[in-house]
């Protein structure tokens, strides 16, 4: 009858047990569980004591912001940390922490003052109203739009004008939106960007009545970071990577894992790439190490007199594989995105992440995402995988601001090496004024080693 060791925890069969019990853990899982404690007990092990490994950095990241083509929040300090990891996976404590500030973003403009003439233009009689944003760069990157200005033609049919003296531009602006509401309508539409002092509505610029005021302050929210390991020619022991750690709260290091760095070219020969940019992506699972030389890959397996004889071998896993989702700008219900197992072998789905943007959160209803699991044919048939239990489907607590945190739901499904997984929102943050934006979904897979 199957079952378990009393010290580790590995499975046990006896005659007429089939080895699939438990997932093949007895044929699989146990044979690396076995493998690592060997190797961390012979092959790595002294007897004077001394640990074998890599030293802390001495010295804290170098950090460049840029302010395109990430998702860093604006008015913001971030702070980094990195580490050493030898290839059997020890890793050292942390180097000295660095942090970076992001511009803030810029402020809103005071409304327009408007003058009209009964002459000149196309427009109207009626009540006008306008109402003005300004942008960075770009005139998508904009504010949020000023308090609306408002002007009743009373002139001849057809021929009145109005015009808009702007007023003085933020600082940190390019220049500004102008949007207009006319008479009957129940909306600002935009009608054109100006750099200039005044502008003036004849009424030959149509409306763009698919591009309404904006519900949100986008400037300054494009940051990336540019990490560097410190020195001009880094100083790098010999066959090792580094992991980053980044953080909002400083000293605050709890699930603050941001990437780990390696690109090998063989087996056991990695090349080291001294820079990392940093779009903004959300963190995982993973906080530096209080002493130096912890197993991290695999995991870390703590060995105290607690958990000894109930190890827990799950911890013992092949190389992870994380795929990103990104949903910038209102999470839409239905909006769906796949992603393909490309590796050759099966591998584990373990975690799904959810993660909103910087102080975004879900306004009236949970936002709720489903995990759909397919056979890679070009119609695949999907299985939900939370539909036996919705109570457990991923999702973020209406009115709860997270940011940049993430809520985590353990899976364990294998997906062979052409199936695919796919997620999908099932419900929106909704509201009379919805804040779920910039929403990430981050599963994470872990390899399954090939049978011996």
């Amino acid at each position: 009858m199957t079952g378990r060791t009393s010290h580790y925890g590995l499975d046990t069969v006896g005659q007429g047990d089939t080895f699939s019990a438990h997932g093949y853990k007895f044929g699989t899982t146990d044979r690396e569980t076995v493998d690592f404690l060997l190797a961390r007990g012979a092959e790595l092990h002294r007897h004077d004591g001394q640990t074998i490994g890599v030293e802390a950095p001495t010295a804290g990241l170098s950090l460049d912001l840029s302010s395109s083509g990430g998702t860093l929040p604006p008015s913001t300090r971030i702070y980094y940390k990195f580490t050493w990891v030898t290839n059997d996976g020890q890793e050292s404590m942390a180097g000295p922490e660095a942090w970076i500030d992001t511009p803030p973003a810029v402020t809103r403009p005071s409304p327009p003052v408007l003058t009209p003439a009964s002459t000149g233009g196309t427009l109207l009689p009626g009540v006008y109203y306008y109402v003005v944003s300004a942008y960075v760069t770009s005139s998508t990157l904009e504010t949020l739009a000023s308090d609306p200005a408002f002007v009743n033609l009373v002139g001849p049919t057809g021929e009145n004008m109005v015009t808009l003296t702007m007023p003085t531009l933020p600082p940190g602006a390019t220049g500004f939106n102008i949007y207009c509401r006319k008479p009957g309508q129940s909306k600002y539409f935009y009608i054109d960007s100006t750099t200039d002092t005044t502008w003036v509505d004849t009424g030959s610029v149509a409306q763009d009545c698919d591009r309404s005021n904006p519900s949100r302050n986008a400037t300054n929210t494009s940051n990336k970071v540019i990490v560097s390991l410190p020195g001009a020619t880094p100083a790098v022991p010999e066959g090792v990577t580094w992991k980053i750690y980044r953080t909002y709260a400083p000293g605050n290091y709890t699930r603050s894992l941001l990437h780990h760095v390696v690109e090998a070219l063989e087996e056991n020969r990695p090349t080291i790439t001294p820079t990392y940019t940093d779009i903004g992506l959300p963190t995982t699972n993973g906080a530096p190490p209080s002493t130096t030389l912890t197993v991290t890959n695999p995991r870390p397996i703590d060995l105290t007199l607690e958990t000894v004889g109930n190890l827990d071998a799950s911890k013992v896993t092949g190389l992870p594989i994380v795929a990103v989702f990104s949903m910038p700008g209102l999470a839409q219900v239905d909006c769906a995105a796949v992603w393909v197992n490309t590796v050759e072998s099966p591998v584990h789905l373990r975690r799904i992440a959810l993660a909103l943007g910087p102080d975004r959160f879900p306004a009236a209803d949970d936002l709720i995402v489903d995990v759909l699991y397919g056979d890679g044919s070009w119609n695949p048939v999907y299985t939900d995988l939370f539909a036996a239990i919705p109570d457990q489907r991923p999702q973020i607590t209406s009115g709860y601001a997270r940011g940049q945190s993430v809520d985590l739901e353990v899976l364990d499904v294998t997906v062979g090496g052409d199936e695919v997984v796919a997620v999908r929102v099932a419900q929106a943050g909704g509201g009379a004024t919805p804040n779920d934006y910039d929403l990430t979904i981050t599963l994470t897979a872990v390899t399954v080693p090939p049978p011996p």
